[in-house]
Order: C-alpha cells, then sequence, then structure tokens
C-alpha cells in the first residue's frame, strides 16, 4: 500500500512539474503566444475560443521607445522623424548570429550610410558596453541599449530582426534572420517599396 501511495505521488509531481509557467509573452493583449514554439495545452488554452500568436510588427507605425545610445543620451522614435529612411536591427549582445552579422551590416552602412540612418537595438547591454564596442569596432551605425519592453513592444520573437522605416517611422518591412550585406542591399536598396 505504502509502495502505491509513493509511486501516486510520483506521478503527480513529474506531471505539475512538466507545465510551462505562462510567460510574459503569453500575456500580451490576452491573446499571444510566442512564435514557432510548442504550445503547452492547459486549462486556460482550452478554455480560449482561439489560439493567436505574436506576428512580427509590418505595416503600422513603430512604437515609441526612448533608449540610451553610446553617450548616455536619451534616444527617442521621434528623433528618428528627422530621417527619411531608417533600419532599426533588434541583436541580442550575446546572440552569435548578431556578433556574426555585425561586420556584414557595416560593410552595408559604410556603403549606404548616408541614405539610411541604421541604429541596432542592442538587448542585454548597458552603455559603457556600447562605449567599448564602438570603440573597438569603429562601427559606422549607431547603437543603443534596448530592454524587455522594447522587445515586447515591437514583437521580437528572434535576433537578429531587421525592419526598414520610412521618414514617417511607418514599418515598410520586417525581416528576420541574418544576411549578408549584398542580401541586405538586395532586400533594402533593390527592392523598391510602394509606401
Amino acid at each position: 500500500m505504502k509502495t502505491k501511495i509513493n509511486f501516486i505521488l510520483i506521478i503527480i509531481v513529474l506531471c505539475f512539474s512538466c507545465q510551462k509557467k505562462p510567460t510574459q509573452e503569453n500575456n500580451i493583449n490576452n491573446t499571444a503566444s510566442i512564435v514557432d514554439n510548442p504550445v503547452i495545452i492547459n486549462d486556460s488554452i482550452l478554455n480560449e475560443k482561439e489560439i493567436h500568436y505574436i506576428q512580427p510588427l509590418e505595416e503600422e507605425y513603430a512604437p515609441y521607445f526612448a533608449l540610451l545610445n553610446k553617450d548616455g543620451q536619451t534616444i527617442t522614435t521621434k528623433d528618428l522623424l528627422k530621417y527619411d529612411k531608417k533600419i532599426l536591427i533588434f541583436t541580442d549582445r550575446t546572440c552569435d548570429h548578431c556578433i556574426a552579422f555585425y561586420p556584414e551590416l557595416e560593410k552595408f552602412a559604410k556603403k549606404f550610410g548616408d541614405e539610411f540612418y541604421i541604429v541596432t537595438l542592442q538587448y542585454d547591454t548597458t552603455v559603457s558596453q556600447l562605449q567599448q564596442v564602438i570603440k573597438e569596432k569603429k562601427y559606422h551605425f549607431n547603437m543603443l541599449a534596448a530592454n524587455d519592453a522594447v522587445l515586447m513592444d515591437y514583437r521580437i520573437s528572434s535576433t537578429p530582426t531587421i525592419m526598414l522605416l520610412n521618414k514617417n517611422n511607418f514599418i515598410l518591412k520586417n525581416i528576420e534572420g541574418m544576411l549578408s550585406a549584398e542580401q541586405l542591399e538586395a532586400v533594402l536598396i533593390n527592392n523598391k517599396t510602394k509606401k
């Protein structure tokens, strides 16, 4: 009898330990779930009429942000309005794909930096870390220290994510993944947009 009770307790513990706790992304607008991740079925999901997934921002205005640059100055989306075309690149300081992407972005920035305002919003970084990277690498693009709120507002599910904005901060394109300088040119320069 004691063995049966212990066996039942072990099964109950295992069942409860495998449940995924709800994340903040799941609660965005009470409808979202992370893209490309398996959905864990639980009572709250079973009660929903339909399950919605986070879709990358595109063909809508860029949400507001206020982030620090390498000089400790606050840069906002309103500051971006003075540029006709801008490219926002969401990266993570510890992301291997982002680190490999920076030299390609640098090639693109050297060639098209006069045509675009190019800025990376780097997650999990500080102002001093930005200063160190820019000093060492001498990048020709701008870098801002990003936070959780910005990644959630822009619905970033992977890094790098590249967004092309027009002069009114309207998001024309959203591209997830690492591209070469040539691919960036093909997508952002040669493929003309209507907006």
